[in-house]
């Protein structure tokens, strides 16, 4: 059953080893994680499901990691010291492998080092607690087709006895000021402005409305994964909280408690 979901940003700056200075700049998300990761150890969860935007990306597939255990670094951003090993699990996407198979393309995944997006909410939430992960990416397929494949997986991480915990890594527009990496956009901050519109109304669905080529625009690397996330979560009672929201590099950081009922 699923006993917590939340969306949470990705920076590999969060990372002491590699933001170094910078990471004074995030404290507002820094200190969001840490109700989220304490939240989340009151609900002992048995497997933490991470969606990210930067892990293999299918054509019409939705990529799912099946490893027994993953490996963490952070070797592109400059750090060759850092090395992490996080459990996996295997019993639960094989379950959704057996259960889909025939009605959704999924691929498995056989790569023990996990991308960025799914490293940062893992280390960031347990902090040791050792929870099984489960990566699961995007594909290239619509918004409305990730909110489809949520909801197929619904019913596979509601059944059981399991405790499940279901994260959305994902950023907002990545075009948000002079700092920002892709260069300034003046549609960045609207678009950040309307998507946690949506999600404070209870509007999660909605987003799978989002002109595509306005996310593109804006550098969003975060509708897909989340459009999956509101799936997953379609037939719950969801009261968002958000935690905070900044932008100190001209990236949106967005930390959302999606507080579940039934």
């Amino acid at each position: 059953m699923i006993i917590f979901a939340a969306i949470t940003p990705h920076s590999p700056l969060f990372v002491p080893s590699v933001g170094k200075e910078n990471r004074e700049r995030l404290a507002l998300s820094l200190n969001s994680f840490i109700h989220l990761r304490n939240a989340l150890a009151t609900l002992n969860p048995d497997v933490l499901v991470i969606i990210s935007p930067h892990g293999p990306m299918l054509e019409k597939s939705f990529p799912i990691g099946m490893m027994p255990e993953y490996d963490v670094h952070f070797e592109q951003f400059g750090d060759f010291a850092t090395r992490v090993k996080l459990p996996g699990d295997i019993l639960l996407p094989t379950l959704i492998k057996q259960s889909l198979e025939t009605t959704m393309a999924i691929t498995s995944i056989g790569e023990s080092v996990i991308d960025h997006g799914i490293a940062i909410p893992a280390l960031e939430l347990t902090r040791g607690a050792l929870v099984p992960i489960v990566p699961v990416g995007v594909s290239l397929l619509n918004y409305s087709e990730h909110y489809q494949f949520g909801s197929i997986l619904a019913p596979i991480l509601e059944q059981g006895e399991r405790r499940i915990a279901v994260v959305a890594s994902a950023e907002l527009s990545h075009r948000l000021g002079p700092l920002a990496p892709l260069g300034y956009s003046p549609h960045g901050s609207t678009f950040d402005a309307h998507i946690l519109e949506l999600i404070t109304q209870h509007k999660l669905s909605s987003l799978v409305d989002i002109d595509p080529a306005l996310a593109r625009e804006t550098g969003s690397c975060g509708i897909a994964p989340i459009a999956m996330l509101a799936g997953i979560l379609h037939a719950r009672t969801v009261d968002p909280e958000i935690l905070s929201y900044e932008a100190p590099f001209g990236i949106g950081y967005a930390t959302i408690d999606l507080r579940l009922g039934n």
